[in-house]
């Protein structure tokens, strides 16, 4: 057993979650050992089955209370389902006991989603403190804190910091993809994150979020064809993004088809839009879709922006494809 875990962290570090998942199955089929549900929920978090993730944890937890690798997989998982207020609790556990700079990051990133911009840039300038010189983390964590600058009104220190971040990686698909959404489409600037969500999907041709993100940038720029191409292109990558439900909802109320937007308005709901983005979807819903069905009880997401909700960049843990 002991080598069968050594195989799945290997797996896990190569970023291959799905030959890790295979890795543990076979284990889990031989003998119940808790280790193998958190090395599956980690392996499951990498590629947005925060659900499935979110069980083993807890099923490791159960045999090994305290575990600071089943609590950090419970907490992404909670976060990826929209309950950062539960991962924020379970992030402070770890750090309590154990300081690590990426505990910190992610603690950063669940209190950006509750809009506590202080509080995370706290804790980034902890995940930067705590990182080695030349640590391949820290152009991650310098684009967060560009984000939380950029929501906080500060756009010439989120200029400045993301501009830090792609000195030391100059084409990162992520960290693209965010300055052209939180600084150049939040002040209205989308030729400029056009370009940006270009680099991106260069480097990376299956980047749903840039796809989707560049479509909208292209609709508010008037190129409505162009928009739905490049929307469509995410949602074939990424089927389970609410957030393109949202724009092809919107573009298709902008067309006068209002019983088209309804239903991508309400295959948003179905993939648990409120929870994690706002109420946005669900008011639209109650406008323009009386008479339509009722709005659907929010379900369960695999996964992600002009709008009061940006689109999240991917993490670690939510990976471009």
């Amino acid at each position: 057993m002991a080598k069968r875990e050594a195989k799945v962290r290997k797996q896990l570090a190569k970023e291959k979650p799905y030959r890790a998942i295979s890795l543990c199955n076979g284990a889990l089929g031989i003998e119940e050992r808790p280790i193998f549900r958190v090395l599956r929920a980690d392996a499951h978090n990498r590629i947005g089955e925060h659900g499935a993730a979110e069980i083993d944890a807890r099923k490791g937890l159960v045999a090994m209370p305290d575990h600071h690798e089943a609590l950090l997989q419970l907490a992404i998982a909670e976060q990826g389902l929209g309950n950062a207020d539960s991962a924020e609790v379970h992030y402070r556990t770890i750090l309590a006991t154990t300081p690590d700079p990426n505990v910190h990051y992610r603690l950063a990133t669940a209190l950006q989603e509750r809009k506590n911009y202080p509080a995370a840039l706290m804790e980034l300038n902890s995940a930067l403190v705590g990182l080695p010189s030349g640590d391949p983390a820290i152009p991650k964590v310098l684009r967060s804190q560009g984000e939380c600058l950029a929501l906080s009104g500060d756009t010439a220190g989120a200029r400045t910091t993301f501009l830090r971040a792609l000195e030391l990686a100059p084409e990162d698909p992520i960290v693209l993809n965010s300055r052209a959404w939180f600084l150049h489409v939040a002040n209205g600037d989308h030729t400029r994150a056009i370009a940006d969500y270009d680099r991106a999907i260069k480097q990376n041709p299956n980047y749903s979020y840039a796809f989707n993100n560049r479509g909208w940038s292209k609709f508010k720029s008037g190129d409505t064809v162009g928009a739905l191409k490049d929307i469509n292109r995410a949602r074939k990558k990424k089927p389970f993004n609410p957030y393109i439900y949202r724009n092809l909802g919107l573009i298709e109320l902008q067309r006068g088809d209002t019983g088209g937007a309804c239903t991508h308005f309400r295959r948003a709901l179905e993939l648990n839009f409120t929870p994690v983005y706002g109420d946005e979807v669900e008011r639209l819903v109650m406008e323009q879709c009386r008479g339509e069905k009722s709005v659907p009880k929010p379900g369960t997401r695999d996964n992600a922006p002009d709008g009061p909700k940006p689109t999240p960049p991917p993490t670690r843990t939510n990976a471009p494809e």
